[in-house]
């Protein structure tokens, strides 16, 4: 019909990002079905209201030292009349018949100014997105705290043996381990501690047999991890070389007793 009018192009522009904003949340809502279900109620709270969270925390600071922005911003005004000034003479000489206001001036100065805003704001919700990775939101249902665990116990075990082959006995502790491999002590260091959960502080694997110059036996445990995240399962390093979890109360039974023979694999 020749009455409608067609959408500005601003308004198409601002649908289709619109639309494109509502697609990621709708994928980041359904590929967190998995996580936690207080991960899913929080997500649209922080969506929507992420900017009234965000001013809370950050303008009481950016008051008490406005001092500090007053150059960037007088930079900010001096580069706007400097670009006004640069397109008038422009427009003066290749578009004569083009009309331009400061208004203008200022719309494109915010547009880039808004555009630097989202960069920075979307590096930093790659950044967060992969921080949650490392969590529990999309973590994977394999017990990865366990499996990195094991294997990190397997390589403290290569090192005690080591150790053991050097000085004929074990360390007095992991930093007299990492002391004794100094070009290794930042990788000996990590491995000695692990991660319990997500977001809660490692703690550190416990040596059993600390300073002892005699040889653990095939079946007896060297070295023992903190609980992992159900609380309920250790991971245990054994005089054979060979790294296991079990659940913790069967370790306490073997701890309490003279096993007779290997301890069985969970």
């Amino acid at each position: 019909m020749s009455g409608e009018t067609k959408p500005s192009l601003a308004y198409r522009v601002a649908k289709k990002v619109l639309f494109a904003i509502f697609l990621l949340f709708l994928a980041i809502v359904v590929f967190g079905i998995g996580g936690r279900l207080a991960f899913i109620i929080e997500l649209p709270i922080r969506f929507f209201l992420g900017w009234a969270f965000h001013a809370w925390k950050a303008l009481p600071p950016f008051f008490g030292k406005w001092e500090a922005a007053v150059l960037p911003a007088g930079c900010l005004v001096v580069a706007g009349l400097l670009v006004h000034r640069f397109i008038i003479r422009w427009a003066s000489e290749k578009r004569p018949a083009l009309e331009w206001r400061a208004k203008h001036t200022a719309a494109v100065m915010s547009l880039l100014f808004l555009c630097s805003a989202a960069a920075i704001a979307t590096s930093g919700i790659f950044h967060q997105f992969f921080w949650l990775a490392g969590g529990k939101v999309i973590e994977s249902n394999r017990r990865t705290d366990v499996t990195l665990a094991i294997s990190n116990g397997r390589q403290l075990m290569l090192y005690l043996l080591e150790y053991e082959v050097l000085k004929g006995r074990y360390p007095e502790s992991f930093e007299e381990l990492a002391a004794e491999f100094e070009s290794e002590t930042g990788v000996l260091r990590r491995l000695s501690w692990v991660d319990t959960g997500d977001r809660n502080v490692p703690e550190p694997w416990i040596l059993l047999r600390p300073g002892s110059d005699e040889i653990a036996p095939e079946d007896e445990p060297v070295i023992v991890s903190p609980l992992l995240r159900d609380g309920l399962t250790v991971v245990v390093g054994f005089g054979d070389m060979s790294v296991r979890k079990m659940p913790a109360q069967k370790l306490a039974d073997l701890l309490a007793r003279k096993p007779e023979g290997p301890f069985p694999d969970e």
